[in-house]
């Protein structure tokens, strides 16, 4: 087994990873105002993360696209306009077969999944957009009703924010390009920055800014003309017992064993493990071993839990794989800020993400991870259905361990 120790240096010239969109409404009685907004979040936002951006004239909305240099291979987007209708969608995938569904062999993943979702928009059954497999955002507008459509995957994946105050409306999938935008006014949210010193993230729908908020798991942001609706949707369980302990457990590996088996064959690389604190390697490494899929194992050289890097590097001895150590890592201020805005500021993980990046491009985080640092809404927002459940369900959390 041999060891690799790297120092990292996050800088403004990371290499962007993800499609990056912020779509800016029109207001008739400013004209140009809103090219300015979208011209100003391209400025500030896209600047930190990449340079390929298109712009797009959709009758009474602007948008810009932030592309990455090379997408990864799970990865999509699309973009479709029918007359003066359009549909959007970024994100993660696992069926990379979409196209042939379709009927149509010429039709990339993501104009298939954008037709998708304007046809999903058109019908009214809007539960569907929850279900694609993967993690996504996007939204849909329908000119004859003028009705905006805005949605993200079941788990909150994706984030998107929404900017909502004085005449303007703009949406982003990052919250530094509407809060940093000189044609966006922006206050503090006094109540945020409290729960955000007790838990370490603002919670339920809420940002730092009283003008921004976030689009959470359950939520299906519906905007006709200027009213707002949020249409709920919750993941259909059926609790009933029809199976024994042992067939529920064999049935669940089998799952995540076919899981893992898929994702390597579309990936055909190494996958990546943060492999910090043990729940990674407890989770993820029995079923790597079992079904003799390739990985590449990362850690802090630092760590704040029970089963850090001693630990790990014995059993990556034992497994007789090689090591990759953050031994430091260094943040460009201006970036740091960014990340900060978009997520809790756990920069150590971001500084893993660029290591691990240079080697493979998927690596798997553990759970604790997740929900340690509030990167998933899913987890900011337990078993969300109403504000007072949101309540109950963090004091639970808290007090009980649940």
């Amino acid at each position: 087994m041999k060891e690799y120790i790297h120092k990292i240096d996050i800088d403004k010239q990371i290499k962007p990873r993800m499609t990056g969109y912020l779509l800016v409404e029109s207001v008739p009685s400013e004209p140009g105002k809103s090219q300015r907004i979208l011209y100003e979040g391209i400025k500030n936002y896209f600047g930190g993360f990449g340079n390929y951006v298109s712009v797009f004239a959709l009758g009474k909305y602007h948008l810009a696209l932030l592309l990455p240099e090379k997408l990864h291979k799970l990865d999509t987007y699309g973009l479709i306009r029918d007359k003066s209708d359009f549909a959007f969608i970024e994100g993660t995938f696992y069926d990379l077969q979409l196209p042939d569904k379709s009927g149509n062999k010429n039709q990339d993943s993501g104009s298939y999944l954008a037709a998708e979702v304007l046809s999903i928009c058109r019908s009214g059954v809007s539960d569907k957009l929850k279900e694609f497999n993967g993690r996504y955002s996007g939204f849909c507008y329908l000119s004859e009703t003028d009705t905006l459509i805005i949605f993200n995957d079941q788990l909150g994946g994706n984030r998107v924010y929404i900017y909502d105050y004085s005449g303007y409306f703009a949406v982003s999938n990052n919250v530094f390009a509407l809060a940093s935008n000189p044609g966006l006014p922006v206050s503090i949210n006094d109540q945020s920055i409290a729960e955000i010193l007790q838990l370490e993230y603002p919670l339920y729908r809420n940002t730092e800014f009283n003008e921004i908020t976030l689009i959470v798991p359950s939520d299906i942001y519906v905007r006709n003309g200027k009213s707002v609706v949020y249409r709920k949707y919750y993941q259909k369980f059926d609790r009933s017992r029809k199976m024994s302990d042992k067939s529920y457990i064999e049935g669940l590996k089998h799952v995540i064993d076919e899981f893992f088996k898929k994702l390597y064959l579309q990936l055909e690389e190494p996958l990546g493990i943060f492999m910090s604190k043990g729940k990674d390697s407890r989770i993820f490494l029995p079923f790597m071993e079992h079904n003799q899929i390739p990985y590449i194992p990362y850690v802090f050289k630092d760590g704040t839990g029970v089963f850090d890097y001693p630990y790990v590097s014995r059993i990556a001895g034992l497994l007789q794989k090689d090591l990759h150590v953050l031994d430091s890592y260094s943040v460009d201020r201006r970036l740091a800020f960014m990340i900060a805005m978009s997520t809790t500021p756990t920069f150590s993980w971001g500084a893993l993400g660029c290591l691990a990046s240079g080697y493979s491009s998927t690596a798997l985080m553990g759970l604790f991870g997740d929900m340690s640092s509030g990167k998933m809404p899913s987890f900011r927002v337990p078993g969300i259905k109403t504000h007072e459940d949101m309540i109950n369900g963090i004091f639970n959390w808290i007090t009980k361990g649940v």
